[in-house]
């Protein structure tokens, strides 16, 4: 990176090629700016341009060369107060005025752009926000994200193994679940609204970099466990999805070329970190009744009902066609009838 871009304000958009690449290499360990990435230097400038819920303006002092040097310090696993101690150090040997607060908020946008997932140093501003996050107040992040992403049991699933009717497919078109595409990981397969739409994370690129990387700040498995639940929800093999995901402009391509799992060998046993919600999910699934005659269509868990159904509709149709056939032919003949009686007298 070159010197002036390393110290470029990160309120000037779009970055550089040479900022991209750095912020690449140093967050990601990736040394090319692949198309892979686009879906996380979106987000990344996305979450580097959002003003502080308090401040009308960004802090002058952040600059790229600000990010890496907090992000590196993150990846080490040095406590937040420490951070913060060194940040402020530095900035009162600058020329630039930033209090304790804007480098708090610095802390929280790297975390971020770490993870791709929502980290406040203060939950108010997290209700604010109405979304779901990560809380960061002391310790390191590694420490924090194991806190919130922390195995999830507590629920009991009414089937051991997952079946291949469970598919993000038929809970849109059979249960009529809004599928709610999200960049924040903290948000993967949450429900709102009266269970009626559930949030998934769609940024596969960032899971299958982060995947391998020595400096990892997620729990143990958490990023393999996070894929699986993706390649669960869409499976490689069914045609229905591959087509409905090249379909969508809004998420991650990589989504589409998800990896192929053995679906026979995977069961709720097999997800921690997810369990609890995939459980609410399978049970979502379950529990639906089709309302529609689309999703009457759509939906084929039971293919004695389906074709019970589908073919006493047409059966239905006709009954009624030659129904009305009948009742008009006796009603014609009654006027012919009358009209010879008139035409006798």
């Amino acid at each position: 990176m070159a010197s002036n871009d390393r110290y470029m304000p990160l309120r000037r958009f779009p970055f550089s090629a040479s900022v991209q690449e750095e912020m690449l290499k140093v967050l990601w360990e990736a040394s090319e700016a692949h198309e892979s990435m686009t879906p996380y230097l979106e987000y990344h400038q996305q979450r580097a341009r959002r003003p502080q819920l308090n401040s009308s303006d960004e802090p002058t002092t952040r600059s790229c060369s600000d990010v890496v040097s907090i992000a590196k310090a993150i990846l080490s696993g040095v406590p937040r107060d420490d951070i913060l101690a060194q940040h402020q150090q530095i900035v009162s040997a600058t020329k630039y005025l930033s209090t304790a607060a804007d480098i708090e908020h610095d802390m929280d946008m790297c975390a971020r752009l770490l993870t791709m997932t929502e980290v406040h140093h203060c939950e108010s501003s997290a209700r604010l926000c109405r979304i779901a996050a990560v809380p960061w107040t002391k310790g390191s992040l590694r420490d924090a994200l194991a806190c919130y992403f922390c195995s999830q049991k507590t629920l009991q699933a009414d089937q051991t193994r997952l079946s291949k009717d469970f598919t993000a497919w038929n809970l849109r078109c059979i249960a009529g679940v809004d599928i709610r595409w999200t960049a924040n990981l903290a948000d993967h397969l949450r429900f709102v609204d009266a269970d009626q739409a559930v949030f998934i994370f769609h940024c596969a690129s960032f899971l299958q970099v982060h995947k391998n990387l020595n400096n990892n700040p997620f729990p143990e498995s958490f990023i393999q466990e996070t894929l699986d639940s993706i390649a669960l929800l869409f499976p490689s093999h069914d045609n229905k999805t591959t087509r409905w995901l090249k379909s969508l402009t809004e998420v991650d391509p990589q989504l589409a070329k998800r990896e192929c799992i053995e679906r026979h060998k995977l069961g709720f046993g097999h997800f921690n970190y997810w369990h609890d919600r995939l459980v609410i999910l399978k049970q979502v699934l379950d529990e639906s009744s089709p309302s529609t005659l689309s999703q009457r269509w759509h939906d084929r868990r039971n293919c004695l009902r389906w074709y019970t159904f589908w073919i006493a509709i047409p059966l239905f149709v006709i009954t009624v066609f030659f129904g009305v056939v009948q009742t008009v032919e006796a009603a014609v003949q009654i006027y012919l009838s009358c009209k010879r009686d008139e035409s006798g007298t």
